[in-house]
């Protein structure tokens, strides 16, 4: 089995209410995350974004790909999304906004399977090297999204 449990914190210097917006604009990810190669809303969900279906495809620093859905199964603007990821990877997604003295400390968790088979195989000995290029692109969505929130960020390239 191919099982990863990812967590990250990102700290932002705002407030939910501003940072909400922009994180539920997936579709402009690309623009401040480097590694978010595309992503498209494929179904809008309810007025608060229940049952929403995203396609997202990252690369990564290791130079392969993960293309998988995201679909929104509890919603609690402007704090809470959790989702059921499928494709590539399955399992679910957490983000999950606290205000802090700071601004807003966004914890992101992923409790996900790779599907890819090369990646299964490979798992037992190159879960760390996984882990580390998950890190890797996570600390890059947090400092592309800092730039956003405080107007410095650049078009991804």
């Amino acid at each position: 089995m191919a099982r990863f449990l990812l967590t990250s914190t990102w700290q932002v210097p705002t407030t939910a209410d501003d940072l909400w917006p922009v994180l539920w604009d997936v579709e402009a990810w690309p623009a401040w995350w480097p590694y978010v190669a595309s992503s498209r809303v494929v179904a809008d969900g309810d007025r608060l974004g229940h049952g929403r279906r995203t396609h997202l495809v990252f690369r990564t620093p290791l130079g392969y790909r993960l293309s998988f859905g995201v679909e929104v199964v509890r919603i609690r603007p402007p704090f809470l999304v959790e989702a059921r990821v499928a494709g590539q990877l399955t399992g679910r997604g957490r983000w999950e906004l606290r205000p802090t003295t700071g601004g807003v400390a966004t914890d992101i968790t992923w409790d996900v399977e790779t599907r890819r088979p090369w990646m299964r195989a490979l798992s037992p000995v190159a879960a760390p090297v996984f882990r580390a290029a998950h890190g890797h692109v996570m600390a890059a969505g947090e400092r592309g999204l800092v730039g956003v929130m405080d107007g410095s960020a650049h078009a991804a390239g």
